[in-house]
């Protein structure tokens, strides 16, 4: 794992990196189908994006996003101005929030107040007080999304057709649905047809996680404590066949831990 990450988007590669000064973080548009846009902000507010058609390196150039300044966060085709407006482009271009936006969680946008909404500017009803989000990628399916509260509760949603929403069913849910309490983070496969599953921080620093890769349809403990932070990083292919990513546990000591969660085997500590 190398590069700069924000909200489990990792740079892949340590080769692209260096190409672009400055960076403070960098994230993928998307990582389902190629080609995909790769962007990163700059130390000096700006943006810079560049286009890959066949997954890393394959890449282009880096060049300046247009109509981008004051930037201190990108994420996913969205920058956050440092008075909490939001500058989008693509199919975001018109996604507008009533509020200012304080983070970008996953594929959701995150406001003052701790109201959820997606990146259409559309709000996710039944959850308030959002302290952390992760979504995976819609594929062809619904896709599955998981959110932490102020209070350490944790709220599930979506396809759940390999039990990734950890609620102790198969159910899909329309709706954010209690899984339990005593929660910081959580992040979900980038895949939701293969091997999707799902992993969480609790507050006293121990992994649990659950899913089709893991065998649980609730939050099962790994074994693995003194965790300060969880990311799951995609792999170098946007393909269909090689999106299934990497979970790694960073402990307090500054071990990183890795998570094997690919090829639909048992997931492994290593």
């Amino acid at each position: 794992m190398c590069g700069d990450y924000l909200d489990g988007i990792v740079s892949t590669t340590c080769s692209e990196i260096p190409q672009l000064h400055g960076a403070t973080s960098i994230s993928r548009s998307r990582v389902w189908f190629a080609p995909f846009e790769q962007c990163a902000s700059l130390a000096n507010g700006s943006v810079s994006c560049q286009t890959c058609n066949d997954g890393l390196p394959s890449c282009g150039s880096w060049n300046p996003r247009p109509n981008t300044s004051g930037v201190v966060e990108v994420n996913r085709g969205c920058a956050v101005l440092a008075d909490g407006s939001t500058a989008c482009w693509g199919d975001l271009a018109l996604a507008t929030f009533p509020l200012p936006v304080s983070h970008l969680v996953a594929a959701f946008a995150l406001l003052s107040d701790g109201s959820l909404f997606t990146r259409h500017g559309l709000r996710i009803d039944g959850i308030d007080h959002v302290t952390d989000a992760s979504q995976s990628s819609q594929g062809l399916k619904m896709p599955s999304a998981c959110a932490v509260t102020s209070d350490t509760s944790l709220y599930c949603w979506g396809s759940n057709d390999f039990g990734q929403l950890g609620d102790g069913t198969t159910q899909e849910r329309t709706a954010p649905t209690l899984v339990g309490n005593g929660f910081l983070q959580v992040v979900q496969t980038p895949d939701n047809t293969n091997d999707a599953a799902a992993c969480a921080l609790t507050t006293v620093g121990s992994l649990v996680c659950w899913g089709q890769t893991v065998g649980a349809l609730t939050p099962v403990a790994l074994g693995v404590t003194s965790v300060q932070q969880l990311v799951v990083q995609p792999s170098a292919s946007p393909a269909v066949t090689d999106i299934l990513g990497q979970f790694y546990a960073l402990t307090v000591d500054g071990t990183i831990i890795e998570l094997s969660l690919t090829g639909g085997k048992p997931l492994t500590i290593q």
